[in-house]
């Protein structure tokens, strides 16, 4: 007999962070709440875009006759990993790193850092910095404590709105962005005016050259996953210097200044 309580939501979602997939007969084993109550809290997660329904399995045929209305597998989505990533962070200050290699191996479909984790695992230096980069530059402050209470309302709008699910997709790759910009200090890199130069030039003992946003990029660059992300951001920042140049061209005269 389960205690009569409600299934502590939060737990519910770090669940599914540590797990790649899990059947809904799981659930009220996993959690020890009724199965009841288990699917209030599925129907909020999925509402607030922090889980997705992955797949139904078949259900099995005993004879010409089927059994049951096939299993359904659920799993986190980009935004529910942030969410718990953010819990994490949140719980213990830093994360812990033993839990941390744990997800990014069960989750290396879902994020480019995750992806090349174990590249970045190898130096442990840079591996502390990109854990910091998430956590400063992006966790605590662009993941926002979910408001539960809001799902109904998420929902009607999604119902209501036929835009709204591609907008929140749009919404998601922008955060992978931001997120892996972040996780690799290029926030800090790309405010620097002459970026390119202490990125790929600069010499090793320098001042710069310890700097974590170049640094970590540097290191990135030996990749050649994150080396066509990096690369990828250098040209969209020098598109919109090029823009904001001759804007002020248009605006000031010659020299983009008030004149």
């Amino acid at each position: 007999m389960y205690a009569p309580r409600k299934t502590n939501i939060t737990k519910l979602l770090q669940l599914f962070a540590d797990k790649k997939e899990i059947f809904q007969s799981e659930l009220e084993e996993l959690t020890k709440v009724s199965y009841r109550n288990n699917i209030r809290q599925l129907q909020i997660l999925q509402q607030l875009g922090l889980i997705e329904l992955a797949r139904v399995e078949p259900c099995k045929e005993q004879g010409k006759r089927k059994q049951g209305r096939g299993k359904q597998v659920w799993k986190i989505t980009f935004s529910g990993l942030l969410q718990a990533l953010r819990l994490m962070s949140d719980r213990i200050i830093s994360f812990e790193i033993n839990t941390l290699d744990h997800i990014a191996e069960v989750h290396n479909d879902k994020w480019l850092i995750f992806q090349e984790w174990a590249y970045l695992s190898k130096d442990a230096d840079i591996k502390n910095l990109v854990i910091k980069g998430l956590e400063l530059n992006y966790l605590t402050q662009h993941v926002q404590e979910v408001n539960y209470a809001a799902a109904d309302t998420m929902k009607r709008i999604y119902e209501t709105v036929p835009a709204a699910r591609a907008i929140e997709d749009i919404n998601s790759k922008l955060k992978e962005r931001d997120c892996t910009n972040a996780a690799l200090w290029l926030y800090d890199t790309l405010h620097l005016e002459i970026w390119p130069y202490h990125v790929y030039q600069q010499p090793e003992g320098t001042d710069y050259s310890q700097l974590a946003c170049v640094k970590v990029p540097r290191y990135a660059l030996k990749n050649p996953n994150l080396r066509m992300f990096i690369e990828e951001q250098f040209r969209i920042e020098d598109q919109r210097h090029k823009i904001i140049k001759d804007f002020g061209k248009a605006l000031f005269g010659k020299e983009g200044k008030y004149e």
